[in-house]
């Protein structure tokens, strides 16, 4: 074979090992994987409430209808701004005036919890609630009788009435997926006792109001129950830069109730306010033994303003506007550019996005008979 001839087949044989390469690298068949990512969104998860259980309850979109069955924190539910949500309700949060006329469908909506611990489970049941929040008793009689996942509130603890009040609402929060608006008024309420204190700083120990917080007894007609030195009380009067007369009052066995006491130890106080929560200053007046003490004689005697709820109960609007209330009460001096009226009017619009009219305003600071 010539030399052109062997050049030729040499190169045949290059490409045909080249293409044979080629060929070994490629497939044979062409195939394609698709990985799919799960799109489905989870319809539950888990929280912690405020005596510590973990509850499974439904993620904020699911929840449509919510049962709220401690009256103090019914409020809540419209402070975060889910009260749409609101299918069922403790009955004495009806009663209040304000409320209704905030949200005339409460008059209506079923009220299944006659008291702690007591309630209608068919009625509960009718109103289908996706949770429901009360108390520990509460949550006890609903396990009985269904599945629906409840939340529990505890007490307010002596001491750190703040921490736990910012605590309910950012539950409440929470729950709903209205964390901003829990905020909103955890701002507000820190804010408001920041004032206060700037205010009253200066105030010297001995110069500083001494305040009876007198309240109606059930067995009596006259005011005989104090808040004592370990209930959230004594708290919310020391911020407004006063003190509790009856601080030395302690009640073990429950720090946040209050006791009763002998009309003696009531006279032996002797403080420079009274406040009340039911009936007028002019009742107290009238009465003989009420009538000697010095307070009563200089008209320093003042009916508890209510809102959405009675001020003097552990609720979000009483630990906002209570000491406030107070310390204007006790020393308006300090702040000469402050109402109650304007202050009262203000906290409703920017928590609960309502605006008062004077009149109601003057309802809330100076309730009805």
């Amino acid at each position: 074979m010539d030399k052109k001839l062997m050049k030729i087949s040499s190169i045949l044989v290059a490409l045909i090992m080249v293409a044979g390469v080629i060929a070994g690298c490629s497939p044979a068949t062409s195939t394609t994987t698709t990985t799919t990512l799960s799109t489905t969104e989870p319809t539950a998860r888990t929280i912690t409430d405020l005596l510590g259980n973990t509850v499974t309850i439904p993620i904020a979109s699911k929840i449509q209808r919510a049962a709220v069955l401690h009256t103090p924190v019914v409020q809540d539910i419209y402070i975060v701004g889910a009260q749409d949500k609101l299918c069922a309700l403790a009955p004495q949060a009806q009663k209040w005036w304000l409320l209704q006329k905030m949200d005339p469908r409460v008059a209506s909506l079923p009220a299944p919890r006659a008291y702690p611990g007591n309630i209608n489970m068919e009625e509960l049941l009718k109103s289908n609630p996706d949770i429901c929040i009360g108390m520990n008793s509460d949550a006890a009689t609903i396990a009985k009788g269904s599945t629906i996942p409840t939340l529990q509130i505890a007490p307010p603890r002596t001491g750190t009435y703040l921490k736990y009040q910012e605590d309910e609402v950012r539950l409440f929060g929470k729950v709903f997926g209205k964390e901003a608006n829990a905020e909103k008024y955890c701002k507000y309420l820190e804010d408001e006792f920041a004032m206060i204190k700037t205010a009253t700083a200066a105030i010297p120990q001995d110069k500083k109001i001494k305040v009876l917080c007198a309240l109606t007894s059930t067995s009596q007609s006259r005011p005989l129950l104090v808040y004592g030195g370990d209930s959230y009380m004594q708290e919310w009067i020391e911020l407004a830069g006063c003190v509790n007369v009856s601080k030395d009052v302690t009640n073990p066995a429950s720090p946040d109730s209050m006791t009763e006491l002998t009309m003696e130890k009531m006279m032996a106080y002797n403080p420079d306010i009274i406040l009340i929560d039911t009936g007028t200053p002019a009742a107290l007046t009238g009465d003989p033994i009420w009538a000697q003490m010095p307070a009563v004689k200089a008209g320093k005697v003042y009916r508890i303003p209510a809102g959405m709820f009675i001020w003097n109960r552990p609720c979000s609007e009483g630990a906002a506007q209570f000491p406030e209330w107070l310390a204007l009460t006790a020393y308006p001096n300090l702040f000469p550019n402050l109402t109650m009226q304007t202050e009262v009017k203000r906290f409703f619009k920017e928590i609960f996005n309502y605006t008062l009219s004077d009149d109601d305003a003057n309802l809330v600071l100076h309730p009805p008979q």
